[in-house]
């Protein structure tokens, strides 16, 4: 999955934002691997270009864990934290739409040890882009309404990764 448009300029922009979401690791029991699967947990894999004031750049990867906890969202709410928690990480993931391999909006806040209070929304896609669909559009511009956002209020992510 790409984040294909984002809201907060300071964490939802970088270029070229692959994030992979899976099941925890298998385990091998000495006779045979087990798949961890642990009900409402989903590891992740954040990968997003940083540019540097010179125009070059670097990628920085991260693990995290996603833990479904309530909501008051259909979708459900999903608690993010960092793997290993080196700056401590509680984010609050709200699912606010979604259309199975066609695009998730979500919308988060969150503390770390360096900032209280952050928040932001993104809407991911398989391809990067964002939907051109009337009816994936609406349903984007309502999930966003639910936060007080619009689709204008989005920044596109330049997902083209050409170098």
């Amino acid at each position: 999955w790409y984040v294909a448009a984002g809201h907060n300029k300071a964490f939802d922009t970088f270029k070229c934002q692959e994030h992979n979401f899976y099941y925890p690791d298998m385990t091998f029991t000495g006779r045979e691997y087990i798949r961890n699967v642990i009900p409402g947990v989903l590891d992740a894999t954040f990968s997003y270009r940083i540019e540097r004031d010179d125009g070059s750049w670097f990628i920085r990867k991260g693990g995290k864990r996603l833990t479904m906890v309530r909501s008051r969202y259909p979708g459900g709410k999903l608690q993010l934290t960092l793997r290993p928690d080196r700056m401590r990480y509680m984010d609050g993931w709200s699912i606010l739409d979604s259309i199975p391999d066609e695009f998730v909006v979500i919308h988060y806040r969150g503390n770390n040890a360096a900032w209280a209070g952050y928040g932001g929304v993104n809407v991911y896609t398989r391809s990067g882009q964002l939907p051109h669909g009337k009816e994936q559009l609406h349903r984007i511009g309502k999930a966003l309404h639910k936060v007080g956002l619009s689709i204008e209020d989005l920044t596109i992510v330049d997902n083209t990764c050409k170098n």
